[in-house]
């Protein structure tokens, strides 16, 4: 697992210049969870199912193009490996209540992006699976509360890791229903 501070400080501005209300870290976990739980997750197809959020003629190209890479990159991340992804969230040294906000974003995106997806509800009577997703929806709800906590950041990269692993598990359910199908 791998966090990349630089590009979350370069989405950010760009996400206030185009007065977006989500966070970089968020629409990164709409991306993933489309792709975790879309049978063939396409581009276009991703932009028309964010428009509640993402109102893509309304913002520069710049941020387009930025948006069009976050999905490319974590397409082949899933594809590839579903294992490991570089988050696009505060670095390790940025303060702790800013890394809480981020991986909180992220899963109550990534919640949003497997919603996109439409999967039955009979795919989630797998109590693995539904383990996941619950997993996924209290990392949502960490409250900035715990941070001040002495072991935050041994929590913080507990939250990363498991995420990579929800994913990876929802990747490979949603890929064996399709054959078995």
């Amino acid at each position: 697992m791998k966090r990349d501070g630089q590009a979350y400080k370069v989405l950010t501005q760009l996400f206030e210049k185009n007065s977006l209300l989500v966070s970089v870290s968020e629409i990164q976990g709409v991306v993933f969870g489309y792709l975790t739980a879309t049978e063939e997750p396409c581009f276009e197809s991703w932009v028309e199912d964010i428009s509640d959020l993402v109102v893509w003629d309304d913002i520069d190209t710049d941020l387009q193009t930025h948006l069009k890479n976050i999905f490319i990159a974590a397409h082949v991340e899933v594809v590839q490996s579903a294992q490991h992804f570089t988050f696009i969230t505060p670095s390790h040294e940025a303060p702790v209540a800013s890394q809480l906000t981020a991986i909180s974003d992220w899963a109550r995106g990534c919640l949003y992006g497997i919603g996109l997806g439409a999967l039955s509800r009979e795919f989630f009577e797998n109590p693995d699976l539904e383990e996941a997703v619950n997993d996924l929806a209290q990392i949502a709800q960490i409250e900035l509360s715990h941070a001040q906590d002495e072991d935050v950041q041994e929590d913080l990269e507990y939250c990363f890791s498991h995420v990579e692993a929800v994913i990876g598990l929802l990747y490979r359910a949603v890929r064996e229903s399709m054959h078995e199908e």
